[in-house]
């Protein structure tokens, strides 16, 4: 009776140490998950990199929740492409993208004989038109209102008076082309874009007559 009672106090005791280590571990990991306050992700070609930040490796094409903090980010891919490195410090709440696409070294041709390792191209080049055309938005925001196509009805079909429309040079400097179909209609157009809520003198304006063009936009069946 006793050893029974000795050997069940054991067990039970075993039993509450485990139970307590399982509880601090989630306890610890709760915590720790809570700490983690900001992201980092990460988009690299070629998708076979080498991504180590800390001196952690990372998988590519993942977003991770990390604590704030200072971090490195190592992206190499050696005999191949340049190495990229990188400090940066992320507060609560920061989030830190890398749409990467490695430096290919001199006299090298990687993609060659590895194609499937630059799908992640086509994600940074759309990451980088999206960025491209946010930032011309947020810095010029008429362009979010062309393009401006005024037209008329005549002889049963619909055509052009003139459109508003821009290019945007290598610069990111954007010009504002006002395409004329019947003539005369340079400062109509500015005052359109005026009844828009923006000032033409903070623009470069191109005017293109364009009178040898003209033709019906929409003819009615």
């Amino acid at each position: 009776m006793y050893k029974n009672r000795k050997a069940t106090q054991k067990i039970a005791l075993l039993f509450s140490v485990f139970f307590l280590t399982i509880v601090g571990i989630s306890i610890y990991f709760v915590i720790d998950d809570a700490e983690k306050t900001a992201t980092i992700k990460l988009v690299v070609a070629p998708v076979s990199a080498d991504i180590l930040i800390n001196d952690q490796p990372f998988d590519n094409m993942e977003t991770y929740k990390v604590k704030p903090g200072d971090y490195k980010i190592v992206v190499s891919k050696p005999d191949y492409f340049e190495t990229f490195t990188k400090s940066f410090t992320l507060e609560s709440g920061d989030s830190k993208e890398f749409y990467l696409e490695l430096q290919a070294l001199p006299n090298t041709d990687w993609y060659k004989n590895h194609p499937d390792d630059a799908y992640s191209i086509d994600t940074i080049i759309n990451h980088e038109l999206s960025e491209r055309s946010d930032n011309l938005a947020k810095n010029y925001p008429l362009l979010t209102k062309l393009p401006i196509k005024v037209e008329y009805y005549k002889n049963n079909s619909i055509y052009i008076y003139y459109i508003i429309t821009y290019q945007v040079e290598k610069d990111n400097q954007p010009t504002i082309i006002i395409k004329d179909f019947t003539g005369g209609n340079y400062n109509s157009a500015l005052e359109r874009l005026k009844a828009e809520g923006f000032n033409p003198d903070n623009y470069n304006i191109e005017y293109q007559d364009k009178t040898n063009e003209i033709a019906p936009t929409f003819t009615p069946e």
